[in-house]
């Protein structure tokens, strides 16, 4: 009969000594049994026989291979580099031989992008990423052992392609033409924005003008263009400048525009009469159609009439006249009557030219109807009021025509009033003059005019003449520069800018200057008198525009027309220090123990709203594995500082701080990173003591208990099986027989 003494619970044997298994073996749990099997005959007493059976399990392939839990998944690799070495991502198999050999490959390489070495699993790249053309690419890798059938897993890695400065930014015309009709006020005439295909930091796009930039400006950031004065066509009829478009700091990176702007002109002056005022005497017996005068006007260096248009605007109540629209000849409409005095008509004839917009211009036509049988000379005017004069005046100016209707030549004279010597009159002609230069504060002047019968001294009649003299508004306000630039820091509730002041040379009211705002008026506002530009509301710099561009305006109380001035304010939202560091979710870390010094085993990002060195972010490692891990303090990069040992701390817990610490207020943001340190065999077993002894009976039949002996090992995974000295007997339990 035959027994088994070991491994009874996997083994069985039969009368005949065939040994059978109880259960399915599984190699991976045990790949080696030893078997003790007694035989014992019927004899009284019993003989019996002791001998060894070794079994050993072969491998089938019923293991796939498997992808460690700890792999990162998620990546990140540089655009523009060849042959990146993005990492090993290899797999175990706990089969053996060839049913553990495991080959690599990938489901797509996306056109030969991407390489895996079918061996060591080492991943790269064939070819430089674009991040423009594809930002993130999912690979799945497929390990597939050499079994029969081959099993297989696979792993997907998310690779997110970084960006780099390399688009430059690129406008979509390359040349621009605009149209901007003259004496309009400064203000946006085009929006010519580039575009840059790259994103973050690397996409912002500054603008600048080359050539021209006294009559233009560009927002720095927006790519507005400004004009900063009215433009005026007969000065300057058309500009051509480049606009540039480029990146700050390196590389330096750029685009550029042709910029045309043609200034339209548009119809500035009204027609022009060839007097400046007209009379005209009538008998009282002139009838209807009798030419009363004939008006003409003047437009932009045309002829007298061509494409005038004339109207009584004001004067003809009594329907007593009539006037040519296109010829500007005035006419009676109806027969006169007998006077016994003088009857005077004065009219108001208005020519409108054919411009864009129609312009029009007023004249004063005085008509005197004069009885026929008068006897003394008759004037065109009851009282003469000529225009205005300008106080700078010369001398032998003309002023009025003084006229007369009589039946014999009159010596004209001026015989009261113009005490000062103002004026003289032409006693012949009857026109008036300046003498000399006039003083504003003389007038207005009021003198007597005689016209006296040339044969009889003792017939003669006088009109008064008053002459006005006026401050004219020559000068416009002008600011010591037409553009302005001025810094205003976010958050600030209602601020003073700053104070702008213009300059007017003009004396009394039309130097009396008041100011305003054409554009930006509900976040900003100006005091009319002080000229102090000041905020309305606090800006934040991270959610809003970074710049504005005020029109600022100056106009003064000017007669016959108020003027003004401008200058364009470009006011820059400073940013300051008002958001913390955030950081980017991390996943938890892994690393083998024993890696080397400097080894890296990780990287945490945290980003800040906030710019320049505002946004600038160092990092430090606080608390737990300080002296196993340190972290670069620009980059974030964590490393080893020392060799990490499982058996001493399998697992850290690591506080990163980061902080904007280059301008005050300082900001912090704490995160916490693990890093689960991996196990490797680097510990031999150790037995419980250096020796053992025990004692025998030879008696003691085959499979009797000799000693105990045990072994520890500090690794993760149990490394250890016993062999006796002999080699009689190899077991992975510690019981010697």
């Amino acid at each position: 009969m035959y027994f088994l003494k070991s491994h009874g619970d996997k083994f069985s044997i039969s009368d005949q000594g065939d040994i059978v298994t109880l259960v399915q073996l599984d190699r991976e749990e045990n790949d080696l049994y030893s078997i003790i099997v007694e035989a014992v005959d019927s004899v009284v007493p019993p003989n019996t026989a002791v001998t060894l059976v070794t079994v050993r399990v072969d491998d089938v392939n019923d293991n796939p291979p498997v992808f460690s839990p700890l792999i990162q998944t998620k990546l990140s690799a540089p655009e523009n580099a060849a042959s990146l070495d993005l990492g090993i991502f290899s797999a175990t198999d706990q089969d053996t031989g060839v049913n553990a050999l495991i080959s690599y490959s990938l489901q797509d390489d996306f056109a030969g992008m991407f390489h895996i070495d079918s061996s060591t699993a080492k991943l790269m790249t064939n070819k430089a990423l674009d991040r423009e053309t594809v930002d993130n690419y999912e690979l799945k890798i497929i390990a597939a052992d050499s079994g029969r059938p081959s099993l297989s897993a696979s792993l997907v890695l998310n690779i997110t392609v970084e960006d780099v400065n390399d688009n430059p930014p690129v406008f979509p015309q390359k040349s621009y033409s605009v149209t901007v009709k003259e004496n309009e006020p400064p203000h946006v005439i085009l929006s010519a924005a580039a575009t840059d295909a790259d994103i973050g930091y690397n996409a912002i796009i500054h603008y600048t003008i080359l050539g021209e930039t006294s009559s233009f400006h560009v927002g720095e950031v927006s790519g507005n263009i400004t004009t900063l004065q009215p433009l005026d066509y007969e000065s300057h009829s058309q500009y051509t400048f480049i606009l540039k478009a480029f990146n700050p700091g390196e590389p330096d990176l750029q685009d550029t525009a042709n910029i045309t702007v043609m200034v339209e002109d548009v119809n500035e002056e009204g027609p022009v009469f060839d007097k400046p005022s007209y009379y005209q005497i009538l008998p009282d017996s002139s009838t209807a159609g009798t030419q009363v005068v004939d008006i003409n006007a003047t437009d932009e260096g045309k002829g007298y009439d061509e494409g005038i248009f004339y109207n009584i605007s004001d004067g003809n109540s009594e329907g007593l006249f009539s006037l040519s629209s296109t010829t500007g000849v005035l006419v009676l409409t109806r027969d006169l009557t007998k006077q016994t005095v003088p009857q005077y008509y004065s009219l108001t004839v208005t020519a409108t030219d054919s411009g864009l917009p129609p312009l029009s211009t007023s004249v004063k036509v005085s008509i005197t109807v004069a009885p026929s049988n008068f006897s003394v000379p008759v004037f065109s005017e009851a009282a003469y009021q000529p225009t205005p004069l300008s106080e700078k005046t010369l001398p032998d100016t003309f002023v009025v025509h003084i006229s007369v209707l009589y039946k014999v030549p009159v010596v004209y004279s001026i015989v009261s009033g113009d005490e000062k010597g103002y004026f003289m009159i032409d006693s012949s002609t009857g026109i008036v003059r300046t003498r000399k230069n006039l003083t504003l504060d003389d007038f207005p002047v009021t003198f007597n005019v005689r016209a006296t019968d040339s044969s009889e001294d003792s017939i003669f009649n006088e009109v008064s003449v008053t002459v006005e003299v006026i401050d004219e508004n020559d000068f416009p306000p002008v600011f010591p520069s037409s553009l302005l630039e001025e810094s205003l820091k976010e958050n600030l509730p209602a601020t003073q800018i700053v104070q702008l002041k213009a300059q007017d040379d003009d004396k009394g009211r039309n130097g009396l200057l008041r100011y305003g705002i054409l554009s930006e008026g509900a976040l900003f506002s100006i005091d009319e008198e002080t000229g102090i530009l000041s905020s309305t509301v606090p800006f934040d710099y991270e959610e809003e525009p970074t710049e504005y561009q005020i029109v600022v305006y100056a106009e003064d109380d000017g007669i016959p027309e108020k003027k003004r001035g401008y200058c364009t304010v470009v006011i820059k939202i400073v940013d300051v220090n008002d958001c913390p560091p955030v950081f980017d979710p991390v996943a938890e870390l892994s690393v083998n123990e024993n890696v080397p010094v400097g080894f890296i085993v990780g990287k945490v990002t945290a980003t800040d709203r906030d710019t320049g060195d505002n946004a600038f972010v160092v990092y430090n490692l606080t608390g737990d594995g300080g002296n196993t891990f340190e972290i670069d303090e620009i980059y974030g990069t964590i490393k080893i500082k020392n060799s990490p040992d499982y058996e001493t701390v399998a697992k850290y817990n690591l506080t990163v701080n980061a902080i904007n610490n280059k301008s005050a207020p300082f900001y912090q943001a704490t995160t916490h990173v693990s890093v689960l340190v991996i196990d490797v065999n680097d510990n031999a077993p150790v037995f419980a003591q250096d020796s053992y002894s025990a004692s025998i009976n030879t008696v003691n039949p085959v499979g009797t208990h000799v000693i105990t002996v045990s072994a520890t090992d500090k690794d993760q995974v149990s490394y250890q099986s016993f062999r006796s000295m002999q080699g009689l007997k190899q077991c992975s339990a510690c019981e010697v027989v």
